[in-house]
């Protein structure tokens, strides 16, 4: 009987581990056929630029996104960073995270190369075809270690989804062309083949829904007039549930075993307008056990506390008031003295938790190190931890509280680690999608249609959701939502737009590293959401009402308006939205309150 147990138990090992092999070799033979086609293609592509062929440039262009748009989704997970950094990645210079000093990584890519085509920068193109040649066949060669589990090809589907709803349809992907919805479809195409070769039952839902997705795209081709909310609604939606479900169908377990840390994302959401979607250890950089009612409340107390401030004056709550969304409805937020300003707007809290990066020059990378920044100034609280330490000692309830909130800590509760994660627990408390839109998109109820407009809007012809990204429609950056993003709009000094304002951003954040030209004047991209209660607006709060914010945007931001700013990352040509336009996107963002 043992024998005839352990046959079995060898028969199912051993056919589990066929199965393994038999996608894996499946798909990487679809792999490396399409990375054969686009290194076929971008051979062609070189010709036809050699030749300005505007014709066959364009139709041999088209073929090299149609065969990568199929892979994408195995190359992006294979090798994020390489992905990022030579394949795809945005158009614009960026710094090397890793390194010690300062490291400028040139754009390059098919994002770059999209620009080119449709500017028909001929001269530029070759060389950067070039260089993506070799990265294919770097690529390839490093083809040989990856093993297409099921665990990887479902994940790698899961990033991909969002990404194409994100990124794809926003025109973020095709900054030039704007070929969203041919990608979408080539993606979806890409995703269906793999499917259809895993030896485990995929379930029929899914493969309908993505069918019927290439359907519903191939009916509505036009890229400004494209619906994405009935996209997300009758086709997204349902395919991204119909996949989380196929993980516990087929066995598959989502984990994190092939990196330390926790994802930013919860593999077991199924809505992207939730806050489910996100995974708040990824955020937090305390024990998520510490995140509980009881460091909240004491938190929230801290928040409200004026004695930690060396006049005895000023709380978080002075910039940031709960009854205006967590702003204070100034130009500039008032400093301790309550007669001069310090240099910036109070942002909104609401949602704060979901960044890579804080304050609007981006220097401080964790959410504790921001309130060292408010201890020490000059002109906020003006002290020192140690003296915040001594008064809160000096208060047995706050003693208690403390002890309540960390039984750890109980010999010395009020220390660095407790007092940051409280007020941290606070503000990650603040985190929440339950406005009238989420609940719309999410099938909860009605919405203005004026909003719904608006949102298709802002998602694709207006290019607002190429730099404040759903859901959190800040710079926190999808699909993987591991980085937040800046942006250098060219913000006047005044409404008269003779002068840009004098305020570096990134430039000037204190970070020698970041002591670059193109982060001049750069600032992190914030969140609109609650945008219609959080005004004035932008860091020097120069406009007073969303229709100002329009109108800079619709012009081309200070490029647009006549100020010469070589690295502007707006684009610098009218949107032509019209007056109607431009009140239906307020009205989403108002519904986003």
């Amino acid at each position: 009987m043992k024998k005839l147990l352990l046959a079995v138990a060898l028969c199912f090992v051993f056919l589990a581990s066929r199965s393994v092999d038999e996608t894996n070799m499946k798909v990487k033979n679809f792999y490396l056929d399409q990375l054969n086609q686009i290194e076929d293609n971008i051979l062609l592509l070189k010709k036809s630029v050699i030749r300005k062929d505007e014709k066959e440039i364009k139709y041999s262009y088209s073929k090299l996104r149609h065969h990568f748009k199929q892979i994408e989704f195995l190359i992006a997970y294979g090798d994020k960073e390489f992905y990022l950094k030579f394949i795809n990645g945005a158009p614009l210079p960026k710094l090397e995270k890793k390194a010690p000093e300062v490291r400028i990584i040139l754009p390059s890519g098919l994002q770059v190369i999209d620009e080119l085509v449709a500017d028909e920068n001929f001269s530029e193109i070759l060389p950067q075809l070039d260089q993506l040649s070799k990265n294919f066949k770097n690529l390839k060669e490093g083809s040989v270690n990856l093993i297409f589990s099921d665990e990887f090809i479902l994940a790698a589907i899961h990033y991909q989804l969002i990404r194409d709803y994100t990124l794809g349809l926003t025109g973020f992907d095709t900054p030039g062309t704007l070929c969203a919805l041919t990608d979408v479809q080539n993606s979806v195409k890409g995703i269906l083949f793999v499917l259809s070769q895993m030896d485990n039952n995929v379930p029929e839902k899914l493969v309908t829904t993505l069918k019927n997705g290439q359907k519903f795209v191939e009916q509505n081709r036009d890229f400004n007039t494209f619906d994405r909310a009935r996209y997300y609604k009758e086709i997204w939606q349902p395919s991204f549930e119909s996949l989380v479900s196929t993980y516990n169908l087929m066995g598959v377990e989502m984990s994190s075993s092939i990196r330390n840390m926790p994802w930013e994302i919860n593999f077991n959401s199924t809505q992207l307008f939730d806050t489910d979607l996100f995974n708040i250890q990824a955020f937090i950089d305390f024990n998520k056990a510490d995140f509980n009612k009881n460091s909240v409340s004491l938190g929230e107390r801290l928040f409200f506390e004026t004695g930690l401030s060396s006049n005895g004056k000023m709380a978080c709550a002075t910039c940031h008031n709960p009854s205006i969304a967590f702003t204070d409805g100034l130009a500039k937020s008032k400093s301790s003295n309550g007669e001069s300003t310090v240099s910036r707007n109070a942002p909104t809290l609401l949602n704060s938790v979901l960044a890579k990066r804080f304050f609007y020059d981006l220097r401080a990378e964790k959410l504790s190190l921001q309130f060292e920044h408010v201890v020490f100034s000059d002109d906020e609280f003006n002290t020192t931890l140690l003296e915040i330490f001594q008064k809160l000692g000096n208060d047995n309830s706050y003693i208690l509280d403390f002890k309540k909130a960390f039984p750890a800590h109980n010999s010395k509760p009020i220390n660095i680690y407790t007092f940051k994660t409280a007020l941290s627990s606070y503000l990650a408390s603040l985190t929440k999608f339950d406005s009238e839109f989420d609940s719309y998109m999410k099938g909860q109820s009605e919405l203005d249609a004026n909003a719904v407009a608006g949102y298709n809007l802002f998602m694709g012809k207006a290019a607002c959701g190429t730099c404040h990204f759903a859901p959190t429609f800040s710079g926190l950056v999808p699909p993987y939502y591991d980085d937040t993003e800046s942006e250098v709009l060219g913000v006047p000094a005044d409404k008269m737009y003779k002068n840009i304002d004098s305020d570096m951003g990134r430039y000037s954040d204190k970070l020698p590293k970041e002591k670059v030209d193109f982060y001049k004047y750069s600032f992190k991209t914030v969140t609109v959401r609650h945008s219609k209660e959080t005004g004035p607006y932008m860091h020097n709060g120069v406009f007073d009402t969303l229709e100002e914010v329009m109108t800079f945007y619709n012009n081309g931001g200070g490029v647009g308006h006549g100020f010469d700013l070589k690295y502007q990352t707006l684009g610098s040509d009218s949107l032509q939205l019209s007056e109607m336009e431009q009140k239906q996107i307020i009205a989403f963002l108002s519904s986003l309150d």
